[in-house]
């Protein structure tokens, strides 16, 4: 019998890293039929974009809020540190069965369509958790996919039986910070990435350029924002501050300024400068219901600007380590022009007090703490390509580990091995979700 799985799909961003990397039709060719759980399934444009033979759309739900989860999973991290996994485990059992409530459109679509794995492709917020909550009460197995290199440090509200992640450095992550069992986390690569390491990101510098509406002859500081997780962090004072630095000839007169925007980031802050010769704004197409999202075309086209880039400017962004794979010097900023208390707490505590602490403490990326140094950082970035490039292959040997393309490939065949599995019995999936067993 062909095996079912039941996908969960939330955001813009996964169907960038997944469904434009063609993960729908890896599991179609390994004889899978797949339900799409999305809040999409209602969005027309969505659903004839992806629709196939063996494919269903389902809806799902908004998480209802509960307000100990946050703290349930601070508790949850504490005791994955320094306690015996029985106590973690019996942690675990106390969240599902005080946290979570079984939804009856979850209960009535998992009796009806029997799927043979769950799969949680964004495990890292609580969006998913009440489908993977209906899944394991009745038994059926699931997977969560950790989609970036920093997700396990913004905490895993969405908990999995079985985990996707990045790299090795993430697994261990996984251990230490989850205490996940090493037989049920599985290092399947960075599916965001895949199209990078195509022969399509080899494009020559002029066509990039004239295709984003920048000028061949002139160099370019690629410049990408972090997003706005703050509320009131304004993120434009480094485009502002870059364009003065041309305009004093501080730095040289004929740099442009591709700014690049978070999803995250307030697209109507940087409108100003869009008048501006000088300055082109980028940012993410809309999905509705599904937020800020990228074709592989796209994909292609943003690698080939960081590509041939003359230096990277962001404040911690993933850019950081997509600037390595293409060895472009870069200088990651942690200051604020305007609000410096604002900034500093931001960085202590989200950034250097998280998934950004290593790359710190092993000078892995020139961080720069004021605008004198930001500005002998990007001159010797202008001057010097070769800055830092030992550190910037590491980043790609420690964070990115798998530079084939094939990361998407992967993770459909450890969907497709998990959901080889027998099914769960009927009568024995219904008692579970009817709470009889």
């Amino acid at each position: 019998m062909n095996p079912h799985c039941l996908i969960a799909l939330t955001e813009g961003r996964l169907v960038r890293d997944l469904l434009e990397n063609d993960l729908l039709d890896f599991l179609a060719d390994g004889g899978a039929r797949v339900t799409l759980a999305t809040p999409a399934d209602r969005v027309p444009s969505f659903t004839a974009r992806w629709n196939r033979d063996g494919l269903r759309f389902v809806h799902l739900f908004q998480t209802r809020d509960h307000p100990w989860l946050s703290r349930a999973v601070k508790v949850r991290k504490r005791l994955a540190a320094s306690w015996p996994r029985p106590c973690l485990q019996a942690w675990l059992n106390l969240e599902h069965r005080l946290l979570f409530k079984l939804r009856p459109e979850y209960a009535q679509l998992l009796v009806e369509d029997r799927p043979n794995l769950v799969v949680a492709t964004n495990a890292t917020p609580p969006t998913e958790s009440e489908l993977v909550f209906a899944a394991r009460r009745a038994g059926i197995p699931t997977l969560g996919v950790v989609g970036s290199w920093d997700r396990l440090h913004k905490f895993l509200y969405t908990r999995t039986e079985h985990l996707s992640v990045w790299s090795d450095l993430n697994r261990d992550e996984s251990f230490q910070m989850e205490g996940y069992e090493p037989t049920k986390v599985h290092v399947t690569g960075p599916t965001q990435l895949d199209a990078y390491f195509g022969e399509d990101v080899n494009c020559s510098r002029e066509s990039t350029c004239v295709a984003e509406g920048l000028d061949p002859a002139r160099p370019y500081i690629f410049l990408a924002t972090a997003g706005s997780f703050v509320p009131a962090y304004d993120e434009t004072y480094l485009l502002e501050w870059l364009l003065s630095q041309i305009g004093s000839g501080a730095l040289p007169r004929d740099l442009q300024v591709l700014c690049r925007l978070h999803p995250f980031s307030r697209l109507e802050y940087f409108l100003p400068y869009a008048a501006d010769p000088r300055v082109k704004l980028s940012h993410m197409g809309y999905i509705p219901t599904l937020g800020a999202s990228m074709t592989r075309r796209e994909v292609v086209q943003f690698g080939n600007l960081v590509r041939h880039a003359a230096a990277v400017v962001t404040p911690g962004s993933t850019l950081t380590l997509e600037a390595a794979i293409f060895d472009t010097p870069t200088v990651v900023p942690v200051f604020h022009s305007y609000q410096a208390e604002l900034c500093e707490r931001y960085y202590r505590t989200r950034v250097f007090g998280r998934h950004f602490r290593r790359i710190q403490e092993q000078n892995l990326v020139p961080i720069v703490h004021g605008a004198e140094e930001l500005l002998s950082g990007v001159r010797r970035c202008l001057k010097e390509p070769a800055w830092y490039r030992d550190q910037r292959a590491r980043l790609v040997r420690d964070y990115i580990q798998f530079t084939d393309g094939k990361s998407t490939r992967r993770l459909a065949s450890l969907i497709l091995q998990l959901a080889g599995a027998p099914s769960v019995k009927s009568v024995t999936c219904e008692q579970n979700l009817a709470g009889k067993s």
